[in-house]
């Protein structure tokens, strides 16, 4: 599997088009990933973290299931996360 960590190109390199500024990775920082309990997010997530972290674009990453997809997170888990995590990752769909 491989990934693809976007970076601001100059416009002759992105088609003509300008791409909005990002900032560059940060080793230091940690990632969350948020477990929806969908087929093998947990194993593809993990995956993702490792691949990041050995990049060095992350410092670390944990993962985090929620109890049921069905479910939004709530406002005291959302805090949660965002007081242990620079980023938090979710989406994994069917």
């Amino acid at each position: 599997m491989e990934f693809l960590v976007p970076f601001a190109r100059p416009a002759h390199e992105s088609g003509g088009r300008e791409l909005a500024s990002r900032r560059p990775p940060d080793p230091t920082h940690v990632i969350a990933f948020i477990d929806n309990g969908k087929s093998h997010a947990n194993e593809f997530l993990a995956e993702l973290g490792k691949a990041l972290v050995a990049r060095g674009v992350a410092g670390s990453y944990f993962l985090w299931r929620k109890p049921t997809a069905s479910k939004p997170i709530t406002t005291e888990e959302r805090s949660q996360l965002l007081a242990r995590a620079h980023l938090v990752v979710s989406g994994i769909g069917d």
